[in-house]
């Protein structure tokens, strides 16, 4: 059972540190922290004082509602504005609240009636129409969603935060074509979310993903990259770069970029396995050149990161027979012909 707000969490609601601006997000809206000095109890302001006084408590008290939806305190909260709204109906900051407090109860119908409430009173009230676009993506209605956030993006164009809402609103709705087999409109969505958030690097991977399913596997490899040196830790970008320089015949490449993903994510075992493949089929290259140990210790790595990959194992146990080192090959073959067939020459993710 939620309880009431503690003298620490007042505490934090008074500070010229921060600004109680909004941060909006595909969710409850979310504001930032403010902090005192002290500790102090609860003292809620007369909800009809309109006196400077008067008016300082209410966004106080309007700061402390938004920190404990923040924290998940919805029913604290909506206890707050529940207290204040009688002085104040016409107030669409508390009736936006009210309606962040519905959403997070999980209660649309609720939370719907507040929004269209506050915006009918200010039409250009961003948090509601930021709460609506978050109801519509709950509710997977995307061009709604779309609307709503892209009505917030032109009242606030430097939002970060609400740049980023419609980005992933755009990229939504272009899965959603992308999986009804419309590509052309799937293309034009993700290359909006762009647009709108030039730093959002799932939306270039989404378009390489597209542009590698249409085969255009330069187009891909130009997005996947941009992807990364967005997001330096994107392994998904990473390990769907090694795959098409892998296709390519650029193996060293591709290792390279396998590398790199594990870097990000060592535990990701469909890049073990492409990793693998790149370094079995390094080794016979450099095998075949001549450079016979060099190739032997490309099929050793291999095996360090898939120990039953197969065309390895066989590789090896090939190796070992042409070096006279009977004994080993033999060992190589047994494990060859124990070992289930189940590696690929190339694993590619699809999605963030």
């Amino acid at each position: 059972m939620e309880s009431d707000a503690t003298a620490a969490e007042l505490a934090e609601v008074d500070s010229p540190l921060s600004s109680p601006t909004s941060v909006a997000g595909l969710g409850v809206l979310r504001r930032r922290s403010l902090f005192l000095d002290k500790e102090q109890s609860p003292v809620l302001f007369r909800s009809g004082d309109l006196s400077p006084r008067g008016a300082r408590e209410q966004q106080r008290q309007q700061r402390l509602a938004a920190m404990l939806l923040e924290r998940g305190k919805a029913r604290d909260a909506l206890q707050l504005v529940e207290k204040a709204l009688p002085g104040r109906p016409d107030d669409t900051n508390w009736i936006s609240l009210r309606g962040q407090c519905y959403l997070k109860m999980d209660s649309p119908p609720a939370a719907y009636a507040c929004f269209v409430s506050a915006l009918k009173l200010d039409p250009k009230h961003v948090d509601s129409l930021m709460g609506l676009a978050a109801l519509y993506n709950t509710k997977e209605m995307m061009q709604e969603c779309i609307d709503a956030a892209t009505k917030a993006h032109n009242l606030r164009p430097e939002d970060k935060m609400i740049r980023e809402m419609l980005a992933i609103a755009l990229m939504d709705m272009g899965t959603k074509l992308k999986i009804a087999g419309d590509m052309d409109r799937c293309i034009e969505n993700y290359k909006r979310a762009l647009e709108v958030c030039e730093d959002y690097g799932p939306a270039c991977y989404n378009l390489g993903v597209v542009h590698y399913e249409l085969n255009e596997k330069d187009k891909a490899l130009e997005y996947y990259k941009k992807a990364a040196e967005l997001q330096p830790n994107y392994a998904q970008a990473h390990c769907n770069m090694g795959v098409i320089h892998k296709e390519q015949s650029n193996l060293e490449l591709a290792i390279q970029c396998y590398e790199k993903a594990l870097v990000c994510n060592p535990n990701f075992q469909t890049v073990h396995n492409n990793l693998a493949t790149a370094l079995s089929e390094l080794g016979t290259k450099l095998k075949m050149e001549g450079k016979f140990d060099e190739g032997v210790a490309m099929y050793e790595r291999a095996l360090g990161h898939n120990p039953k990959h197969v065309q390895a194992v066989y590789n090896l146990g090939v190796a070992y027979g042409e070096s006279g080192h009977l004994d080993r090959a033999i060992f190589m073959r047994r494990q060859y012909t124990a070992t289930p067939l189940h590696c690929r020459s190339g694993q590619i993710f699809h999605r963030v």
